[in-house]
């Protein structure tokens, strides 16, 4: 998987529009391959019961319609394609803005254990792990490979069943103050409404 680097957030909006160019690989969301775990079993290792499920299928598209382009619009700062590529635990999206912070959408719909592997995992992996209140009603944790309280890169997984989540990614880029984590949060709570909509919710 080719190294990746992700957005950055505004004070008038969803950009900071002083960053400069990230650099160096983050994370992909969980590094763990698609399991076999069985739908009874879920979820484990501590992560909590989704108590109203969305279907698995909301996550079967691209994750590149996982934000309106007027979001993308006021998240990137200006109108921008997201680049689609096809990962071992799913496919993801990513749009960039013109001071070198990016965003990016994971939909991990081939693993189909929903927010237990991060509990898991990623706890383990990562120098920050977060467990958030939930967003519209579904857990969520932030993690970053990055340690500190402020993270100039954060993502945010989001479980809408015990079965399935998706992920935010954010990076704020170097020389950036601001904390990715409430951030990838506030994306996160856009793509939930979208998928909520999508799911008839």
């Amino acid at each position: 998987m080719k190294s990746r680097i992700f957005l950055t957030a505004a004070a008038a909006g969803l950009l900071l529009a002083a960053c400069s160019t990230p650099t160096g690989g983050v994370p992909s969301p969980a590094t763990s391959a698609p399991g076999s775990t069985s739908a009874g079993s879920l979820p484990y290792a501590g992560a909590p019961k989704v108590e109203h499920p969305l279907p698995d299928s909301i996550i079967s598209g691209s994750p590149c319609d996982a934000l309106t382009p007027e979001q993308v619009k006021a998240d990137v700062g200006h109108a921008a394609d997201g680049e689609p590529e096809t990962l071992p635990i799913g496919s993801s999206c990513t749009w960039s803005n013109t001071a070198g912070a990016s965003l990016g959408v994971f939909f991990t719909n081939k693993r189909h254990e929903g927010l237990s592997p991060y509990y898991a995992q990623t706890r383990k992996q990562m120098k920050r792990f977060d467990v958030l209140p939930p967003v519209q009603g579904y857990p969520a944790v932030a993690y970053s490979d990055k340690p500190g309280s402020v993270s100039p890169f954060c993502q945010v997984a989001v479980g809408i069943a015990d079965t399935a989540d998706f992920v935010v990614s954010v990076s704020v880029g170097n020389g950036s103050t601001a904390d990715a984590c409430p951030i990838s949060t506030q994306i996160a709570g856009q793509v939930l409404t979208n998928l909520k909509q999508k799911a008839g919710r």
